[in-house]
């Protein structure tokens, strides 16, 4: 019974939104920031430069929303598969000593917080997999798109810098969604590592004494 109150604080999340919510104040690493913000900004340097016509920049679009929905599934097939490893490779009184121990920046329990980042980048590529989703259901031709474009914007060249923003949009978001996976493996390579730490400094030692 002392050990269900103790750490009831594990049960205070009661949805995974609110679970979402909680991650998100975790900070990204400034090298996620510093990296994402350059290929942001060349692959916008790029978009304006570019000359391509209507046809080809559609065409370019719909390229990257496919192979970005492909990838990010597959990704998430992977993404399901580590989170089972971390959660299947530790003891429970490993984890249970991981939720005494708190994260310095963030204040969470260490288990917490290794849960909290898978669970984020997790919701980050199913956020993606439906905007990219959204954006190939009125971006093709003869779309929602175009024909809005055709009807607010005649005899201009809007559409074309939809196109253009929309490339940079789904290529600078994928490349973030990338870079998150750095946190991601360094997560699971943490856990496997943890899990030994733990065993061969009580496990065995437990096995000594007895």
């Amino acid at each position: 019974m002392e050990d269900d109150v103790k750490f009831r604080f594990l049960l205070e999340e009661k949805g995974l939104l609110q679970i979402y919510m909680k991650a998100r104040k975790i900070p990204e690493s400034k090298f996620n920031w510093i990296s994402s913000l350059g290929v942001f900004f060349a692959i916008f340097i790029i978009e304006y430069f570019s000359f391509s016509d209507e046809e080809s920049l559609r065409t370019q679009v719909e390229d990257y929303l496919w192979m970005g929905f492909t990838v990010s599934f597959t990704l998430i097939g992977l993404l399901i598969a580590g989170f089972t490893i971390f959660s299947t490779v530790g003891k429970p009184e490993l984890f249970l000593a991981m939720a005494e121990v708190k994260e310095p920046r963030t204040g969470l329990p260490k288990l917490k917080y290794n849960y909290f980042i898978f669970i984020r980048v997790f919701c980050n590529y199913f956020s993606f997999l439906i905007v990219l989703l959204f954006l190939g259901m009125i971006s093709g031709k003869n779309g929602f798109i175009e024909n809005a474009f055709d009807f607010l914007y005649p005899d201009t060249n809007a559409i074309e810098w939809y196109y253009k923003l929309c490339s940079v949009l789904v290529v600078g978001i994928f490349y973030v969604m990338v870079v998150q996976l750095k946190s991601f493996v360094f997560n699971i390579y943490h856990s496997v590592m943890t899990s030994l730490v733990w065993h061969a400094n009580f496990g065995i030692k437990g096995n000594h004494e007895s």
